[in-house]
């Protein structure tokens, strides 16, 4: 092969790797314009969800300070787990609808009781703060210890659920240091029931209150269940005195259990 022929050959080759390379830049060029075609800012922001706690005005501003990235862009699991760092969110589920709507489905978190003055609990017992707010004040006040939460809850609801067959309801669940139990109806009767047992107090408490005690609610100030087979009654105008097992006047201001 002569000198010339070589020549021509790498030439060739040359030109080949050029225009390879060219077409391989424009191709590159191409995909990052549609790329950004595809990549728009979203105009669309879908807030979905039962919301009773959350403002969806103030949630909406929120999420577009978020948002950092187009359609296709968007770091959506850095976007859910920011709105999950506020404690009323419990879960967040984000899609994106073409060409540029962001849909987002929150649930909310559901409190059972305000937990202190520290904000709230959950059905399952977590605690959580918030700043106080005055759609939390018609739930049931709970104190004790913060480790003692998720058991504050469940006794709350078994003693909830027992104290409404007597149709009364509870406004506040204490829980001292010592383990003793303390709680409050929403008519302000006060009803101690120790550290153990509380259920089968609660159910002694139903069969007094049956048997008589409900006459004389409105005068009632606190029961005391504390006693293996009775319970002390103070009036709202009267000492606490021990209840024996029979029915008696509320002028002898004791009332049996039957």
């Amino acid at each position: 092969m002569s000198a010339l022929s070589v020549w021509l050959y790498r030439v060739g080759q040359w030109l080949a790797l050029a225009l390879a390379a060219l077409l391989l830049a424009l191709l590159l060029i191409g995909a990052g314009r549609f790329y950004q075609q595809l990549d728009r800012p979203f105009t669309s922001l879908v807030i979905s969800g039962e919301l009773r706690y959350l403002e969806r005005d103030a949630l909406q501003a929120q999420l577009a300070g978020y948002i950092d990235g187009g359609f296709l862009s968007i770091d959506l699991l850095a976007v859910r787990d920011r709105l999950e760092s506020d404690p009323w969110i419990e879960q967040v589920q984000l899609r994106r609808r073409w060409p540029a709507q962001l849909e987002v489905e929150v649930t909310e978190q559901r409190p059972v009781a305000r937990w202190g003055d520290r904000g709230f609990l959950n059905y399952a017992g977590q605690p959580l703060q918030t700043p106080p707010s005055d759609k939390l004040a018609e739930l049931p006040l709970l104190n004790g210890d913060a480790d003692s939460a998720a058991e504050l809850v469940a006794s709350y609801q078994l003693l909830a659920s027992l104290l409404q067959r007597s149709g009364l309801s509870v406004a506040e669940l204490n829980r001292d240091r010592r383990g003793g139990w303390q709680l409050t109806t929403r008519s302000g009767v006060v009803i101690a029931l120790g550290r153990t047992q509380l259920a089968a107090k609660l159910r002694r408490f139903n069969a007094i209150w049956a048997a008589q005690l409900y006459r004389y609610a409105d005068q009632l100030a606190t029961v005391d269940l504390r006693y293996p087979n009775g319970a002390a009654v103070a009036w709202r105008d009267a000492a606490a005195v021990k209840i024996s097992n029979r029915v008696a006047t509320p002028e002898q201001q004791f009332i049996g259990r039957g």
